[in-house]
């Protein structure tokens, strides 16, 4: 799994417009405790082939606002705690990844906001 910025937990910000995920297949840990993080522009990130977003946001929960409007969820099979303690995010989605996010994470998001 990617665990680039696991444990990152004093990280603000972090640019990564320049980072390809075209053949990643999995995010799993990427921002786990990255308690800090207030801002995340992912919406260039080609998520077509993840599989596992295992604890991907977990203890995000400074992270106001996430785009995932590009976001393909179609080959998810994990999504265990991938956004577990982040209830004060506002979500930007399209309505059919609201619905899988819904179905699949329960548990993590039942105060989100969604648009």
């Amino acid at each position: 799994p990617i665990c680039l910025l696991d444990r990152c937990r004093v990280l603000t910000s972090v640019d990564l417009s320049s980072f390809d995920t075209s053949n990643v297949t999995s995010l799993s840990w990427f921002f786990n405790e990255c308690y800090c993080l207030t801002s995340l522009d992912l919406s260039h990130f080609n998520t077509a082939n993840v599989t596992n977003m295992d604890q991907m946001f977990c203890n995000c929960g400074h992270v106001t606002s996430l785009n995932l409007t590009n976001w393909d969820f179609g080959s998810v099979t994990n999504w265990r705690y991938s956004f577990a303690n982040t209830s004060q995010m506002h979500i930007i989605c399209s309505a059919a990844n609201k619905e899988i996010l819904q179905a699949n994470c329960p548990y993590d998001l039942p105060d989100w906001k969604f648009s």
